[in-house]
């Protein structure tokens, strides 16, 4: 990317506009060339599928269509937040993630008790007494190992999401 900044810098001005299509990196591509163009649009392709459609698909035929898009003003763009904005999305998508993974770590792990005709009553299956439920449990111990090590992983995620909480918590304090 370093390589397209310096492209950026050398290559663009203020009169120049750029049109990109909004990709994974799209955001980043956008904060690199900024400061060198007078306009960088990040096109959703997907809202301007009809006029843009080439029988032929390639990288360059692409451009090309974005590029006469943007000259006669029917690029569908998408709006860019702030950085800020961005990195809290980041924050908030990370969140997500981390209890999504917490979630899927207690359904693996009630799910292959339930196939072994076990059911944990307890209210948490990562608490010390589903530990010790398992452990206790006539289970073969190959059955007990890979159960213990879900419950290691999902008391691994718990401190994580702990201590990122904990993170979180501090950040709005200063805010």
């Amino acid at each position: 990317m370093s390589e397209l900044k310096q492209w950026g810098e050398s290559q663009l001005t203020k009169q120049d506009q750029v049109v990109i299509e909004a990709t994974g990196n799209s955001f980043h591509v956008y904060d690199l060339l900024s400061p060198f163009a007078g306009e960088v649009v990040i096109a959703n392709t997907l809202a301007m599928h009809d006029r843009t459609q080439a029988r032929r698909k390639t990288d360059k035929v692409d451009a090309l269509s974005l590029a006469r898009a943007l000259a006669k003003d029917y690029v569908a763009a998408v709006w860019v937040p702030s950085p800020e904005i961005r990195q809290k999305r980041e924050t908030a998508s990370h969140r997500h993630g981390l209890s999504k993974n917490l979630t899927s770590i207690r359904n693996r792990l009630r799910g292959l008790l339930y196939r072994h005709g076990l059911n944990f009553q307890g209210p948490d299956i990562l608490s010390p007494s589903a530990r010790a439920f398992i452990e206790a449990s006539c289970l073969p111990e190959a059955t007990k190992e890979l159960l213990l090590s879900q419950y290691r992983m999902g008391q691994a995620l718990l401190e994580e999401m702990r201590m990122f909480d904990q993170s979180l918590a501090q950040k709005s304090l200063k805010d």
